[in-house]
């Protein structure tokens, strides 16, 4: 019974990780893109019903082991934050396009959104040490968790010092979701790296296998092979050759989260 709550647990998490993405890139932009356009309420509403999903998902486990229980309600809390960052922007929305338009408001449900937003990675970190402590003690936990989730719970730790900025997915470790520093070389979200420099990736390579292929080229012009909207393209891509010095990690970024 413990390792279908484990796995319940590994899937909720997963969907954090990967809601996020959409989360955070909304809410950080929501007050500019709202005040020159409206946005299509279609776009939260679908990032909506999948934090549902996961939430009605979460609610079928039931333990009664603490730790597992508190993770459990950790998880709940998290896909919440994410649900109330999705409801202001969608206010925010209304509030630039009403008319006239209420543009204070409008900026306050905006910080509003992207503070909710914000304080998923912050709480992601003050629970590590509880994953950790299931990881030691469930091997089906750590199982279900993609290569890419134990780098976001601070269950491993990264194999290169380089930092995109990049959301990828956690099942999917080489799927863009958002590409961060990589759209300045030509990737875009939703881009599946296949390759980079003449190096076919594997199932078993993750992101810090790319990032090190980035870092060995600095300097050259390469290309890279991506699948993007279902067909593969090549793009010609000029790593710069202070890379490693120019994408440092922020001194204030969470390490363990983004690569």
């Amino acid at each position: 019974m413990s390792d279908a709550v484990d796995d319940g647990i590994a899937a909720a998490l997963i969907s954090v990780h990967d809601l996020h993405a959409s989360v955070s890139s909304l809410s950080g932009n929501i007050f500019n893109w709202t005040k020159y356009g409206t946005v299509d309420n279609a776009v939260f509403y679908n990032v909506q019903a999948q934090v549902d999903l996961a939430m009605t998902q979460l609610g079928w486990l039931k333990t009664d082991d603490p730790l597992r229980a508190k993770l459990i309600q950790a998880a709940g809390q998290l896909l919440a934050r994410e649900k109330a960052a999705l409801e202001y922007d969608v206010n925010c929305n209304v509030m630039n396009n009403s008319k006239p338009p209420a543009a204070a408001q409008a900026e306050d449900l905006a910080k509003r959104a992207a503070a909710a937003a914000r304080s998923v990675p912050d709480q992601i970190l003050l629970l590590a040490p509880d994953f950790g402590r299931l990881a030691g003690k469930s091997p089906e936990f750590l199982k279900s968790l993609p290569v890419e989730m134990r780098y976001y719970l601070g269950l491993a730790e990264r194999r290169s010092q380089l930092y995109l900025g990049a959301w990828v997915s956690g099942r999917q470790p080489l799927q863009l979701l958002g590409p961060g520093r990589l759209s300045k070389l030509g990737f875009h979200g939703g881009d599946r790296i296949i390759s980079l420099a003449g190096r076919e990736f594997q199932p078993t390579d993750d992101i810090e296998d790319f990032k090190l292929r980035l870092v060995e080229n600095a300097g050259r012009e390469v290309e890279a092979a991506v699948e993007r909207g279902g067909k593969r393209k090549i793009l010609k891509v000029k790593i710069p050759a202070g890379i490693l010095q120019e994408w440092q990690y922020p001194q204030d970024a969470k390490t363990s989260l983004l690569p």
